[in-house]
């Protein structure tokens, strides 16, 4: 099960036994995800000067959503 909520990088095995996520300061796996979609979006070079940045954010995060529920409907 992929939770959007995980950090994307849990450390090496003893950073994770001396302290189990508590202070974990990186990206979740939605933000990365939305991330990279809007990454992907703005390579389009004829996107950059007509994009709206409130619609793309808003879409980026509906994709990294749909990515993870498409993951954990995966068997």
């Amino acid at each position: 099960m992929t939770n959007g909520n995980d950090p994307i990088n849990l450390g090496s095995e003893v950073d994770r036994n001396s302290n189990p996520l508590k202070e974990h300061l990186g990206l979740t796996k939605r933000e990365y995800f939305a991330a990279m979609a809007m990454q992907g979006i703005v390579s389009n070079h004829q996107m950059i000067d007509t994009v709206d940045w409130i619609w793309l954010a808003e879409n980026s995060v509906k994709a990294a959503d749909a990515l993870i529920n498409a993951l954990n409907q995966e068997k």
